[in-house]
């Protein structure tokens, strides 16, 4: 019994050589043609990423020049193509040319989208062997054309006669600021353009007021005392910090006209509600002219009430701000400042002529109470703040109203104002991936 076991065991020994001489040359093909396959798909996976990315930038591209180019589908193909030759021609693995010729540029107008898609294939090294000689597959970017609403609250105080430095009266304030919001209508509207609802700003000039010039009856009520002059100071109430339109009927919704803002006080430049057209912001701009003190708090509620979708009933048809939240619409307050926020009206008693002005503490407290209220998860509007000049009370303020510390903008020259604003208008301008 021994003896047979032994002799069947070296039996089955050899007949197991042979199977594994069998087994090992159908494994190594299949083998080899998975370790090669990985080498490729690795491959594959280096290239499509780097493609990925330049097929965002070219959708990217493409969404910015509809929307603010006005460009049609044609032309944004054209651009989308240029961005993506930029990106492509250095990535490994891939013709570079059968991608740019590969890129599809779709909108679709139901959903406010623009989808830029480009086919691209790897050659293969090692399942080349077995017969498959590319590995291919497309890549798509889809982002959301976005629609603007953009306040820009702009300080219209004394003290922007003033130099960049301070003291002077040689107007380097002003100048600069009529200098850098000029150049931002023209990055936001090209001349040319025609689809004016697209992009929207407002203009709201303060001091120790704000001029609501045409819309001062439906701000104050029909029945405010005639002060000779359209400025309005804060509201006061229970509303006082409520994003609530002004309402004749409710006497809490409505703002003051306080007696001890004389007319000569009042801002000659006016609110302008939300507007596409390049001729009235210019207009806007130019009527810039620095007269009073610094209630910085009435600028903010009042740019946040040019894009408030509660205020929609409150403005001309061209002028009503989109819903807060809508998907396609992003929503930005610009809050511009040169000083301290120093003066209020709060607390006034009309009848005895008393005010507190320069009650600083006051106008920031009731300036960051609006901030927040544009903050709101809510309303989802974005915050910029923009400092002119090195004060540092102001500039701590402002930090605590921005969105976010990269919000907060400082300027400490024409210049530095200048690519502020730019910076601002080219972030509000970037399309949202949602892919």
């Amino acid at each position: 019994m021994s003896k047979f076991s032994m002799k069947n065991w070296k039996s089955f020994k050899a007949d197991q050589k042979g199977n594994f001489a069998v087994l090992t040359a159908v494994a190594l093909p299949v083998v080899a043609f998975a370790i090669g396959s990985a080498v490729d798909l690795a491959n594959y996976r280096i290239a499509s990423t780097a493609t990925q990315a330049a097929v965002d930038s070219a959708s990217l591209a493409a969404s910015r020049a509809i929307t603010v180019e006005d460009a049609s589908l044609a032309q944004a193909t054209s651009i989308a193509r240029e961005q993506l030759s930029l990106n492509i021609s250095n990535v490994a693995f891939v013709d570079a040319q059968a991608v740019e010729n590969s890129l599809r540029i779709e909108q679709d107008l139901t959903t406010g989208t623009v989808t830029a898609s480009a086919d691209v294939q790897t050659p293969t090294l090692f399942a080349g062997l077995f017969g498959f000689d590319n590995i291919s597959g497309t890549l798509s970017s889809t982002n959301q054309v976005q629609s603007l609403e953009i306040a820009f609250v702009l300080d219209n105080t004394g003290s922007m006669r003033s130099s960049i430095a301070g003291g002077v009266n040689n107007n380097e304030r002003i100048n600069a600021l009529r200098g850098a919001m000029t150049n931002a209508v023209d990055l936001l509207l090209p001349l040319g353009r025609t689809n004016d609802k697209r992009v929207r700003a407002s203009i709201v000039p303060y001091s120790s007021a704000v001029n609501v010039g045409q819309f001062y009856e439906a701000a104050v009520g029909p029945n405010a005392p005639d002060r000779g002059s359209t400025c309005v100071t804060e509201r006061e109430g229970v509303n006082t910090f409520e994003d609530i339109v002004a309402d004749e009927n409710d006497i809490d919704t409505l703002f003051e006209t306080d007696a001890t803002l004389a007319p000569q006080n009042c801002l000659t430049a006016e609110l302008l509600p939300l507007t596409g057209d390049r001729d009235e912001l210019f207009a806007s701009i130019n009527s810039l002219t620095p007269r009073g003190v610094t209630a910085g708090h009435n600028g903010v509620t009042w740019g946040i009430n040019t894009i408030s979708s509660e205020w929609q009933s409150f403005w001309s048809e061209d002028a009503r701000p989109a819903d807060y939240l809508t998907s396609n619409v992003r929503k930005i307050l610009v809050v511009m400042t040169d000083g301290e926020f120093n003066s209020t009206f709060f607390d006034t008693d009309v009848a005895a002529g008393r005010n507190i002005l320069n009650a600083r503490g006051s106008s920031e407290s009731a300036a960051l109470e609006y901030c927040d209220l544009a903050k709101d998860a809510s309303r989802g509007v974005i915050v910029y703040t923009v400092t002119l000049g090195d004060n540092s009370r102001a500039q701590d303020l402002m930090e605590q109203c921005a969105s976010s510390p990269a919000t907060a903008l400082v300027a400490t020259s024409a210049e530095e104002l200048d690519e502020a604003f730019e910076r601002i208008v080219v972030e509000a301008r970037t399309p949202i991936l949602t892919n």
